[in-house]
């Protein structure tokens, strides 16, 4: 009984350290995402419209942050318990150290399980829309014939011998439409369309121009409003095949449009595999898949790591020292990650070796040490 009220005591206090450092750090990166959005000011985008964008943001700092939140929190919450010497008392009392360990991940396994929820279902949304509301918010007053020159990148997808270049994605449909047909090496045609919109399950491009190339000339087709069809069937080409309603989707142009860090796990997979059909390269979003994956474990091992100094080196420290030292200990963490991810896809190792090495040694030496104090 005894037991169960000083495991639920431990837990209370790491889970309560680790709440307090998580919100000073999403109120800092927060006030600093919002001076970083001063220089985009312009047109509708003012101040209102970057307060709005920087809470949609929240739930990608909330997800950034959760391990270095729980490292530091673990440190302060059992630092300040062994200040008290009250972790010497309980261990005098016959609490084992594996059951302070055990007291202490009981809330970093919710916060784990939380962790995924906002990686898989939160993250990927709230993100999107914040940068569409950004782009419509800077693009709301000017003419949709120069919006496409104004918008800095834009998404390109393949698709059988189709290649598309989309100038923005919005929730509504597309602006700013290239396409470029290649057989055999050769350029058949291309179509420029101001913007495409899902209707009657099928795509429809609005204000198109078709540029057909024949052997000994070329023509143009201009049409206010068509099917969007794999070939054009605008093109009195020979040797085309049959004309099929283009099958690319709002989600997979969402994914493909989207930081491959803010993707969901299901999100990636599919893209992993999108690019596999299309036999494209898909190295980088492997690692992404494998990090986004292990997330969970990275904040459990620096929990774990937490835990073995304050067990043995950070036992009689500041509590100034042990901030500085859970900060210093999560960007060598992040910078090592940061590090083996790109390495793995320049020296052609595997992902997953890449995105769990860090991981793995934490966990190593936060054992190790814990099991000397025993």
């Amino acid at each position: 009984m005894l037991g169960n009220r000083l495991e639920r005591y431990i837990a209370g206090n790491v889970l309560n350290s680790i709440l307090l450092i998580m919100l000073i750090i999403i109120l800092l990166a927060s006030l600093f995402s919002l001076v970083d959005q001063f220089d985009s000011f312009k047109n509708n985008y003012g101040i209102n419209q970057a307060l709005y964008y920087v809470l949609l943001s929240t739930p990608r700092r909330l997800y950034d942050n959760l391990p270095m939140a729980s490292l530091v929190g673990s440190l302060i919450g059992l630092g300040m318990m062994a200040s008290r010497s009250e972790l010497t008392i309980m261990r005098a009392a016959g609490m084992s150290t594996g059951r302070i360990v055990y007291a202490v991940l009981k809330p970093i396994f919710i916060i784990m399980i939380a962790c995924v929820l906002l990686g898989e279902f939160i993250v990927p949304i709230t993100q999107n829309k914040a940068q569409a509301y950004k782009e419509l918010a800077q693009s709301s007053n000017i003419d949709k014939k120069i919006l496409t020159q104004i918008l800095l990148k834009g998404t390109w997808h393949r698709q059988g011998n189709e290649y598309i270049r989309i100038n923005s994605v919005q929730p509504d449909g597309l602006i700013g439409i290239n396409i470029y047909y290649i057989k055999d090496q050769k350029l058949i045609y291309t179509t420029y369309a101001k913007q495409a919109n899902f209707e009657k399950n099928q795509w429809y491009l609005t204000d198109a121009t078709t540029t057909c190339l024949h052997d000994d000339h070329t023509s143009v087709v201009k049409e206010e409003s068509e099917a969007w069809l794999s070939p054009t069937n605008v093109c009195d080409i020979k040797d085309l095949s049959m004309p099929k309603p283009i099958t690319i989707t709002l989600d997979l142009l969402n994914t493909i449009n989207s930081d491959p860090s803010y993707l969901s796990i299901s999100g990636l997979w599919d893209y992993i595999h999108y690019l596999q059909a299309q036999e494209l390269n898909n190295d980088n979003y492997w690692l992404k898949f494998w990090e986004k994956l292990l997330q969970p474990i990275n904040t459990l091992a620096l929990v774990i790591l937490a835990i073995s100094f304050i067990f043995g080196p950070l036992r009689s420290v500041t509590m100034g020292q042990r901030i500085f030292i859970g900060i210093a200990i999560g960007f060598i963490f992040k910078i090592v990650n940061d590090l083996l991810g790109p390495a793995s896809i320049v020296f052609n190792f595997p992902p997953l070796l890449a995105a769990m090495a860090p991981s793995l040694i934490c966990i190593i030496i936060g054992v190790y040490l814990i099991n000397r104090k025993r």
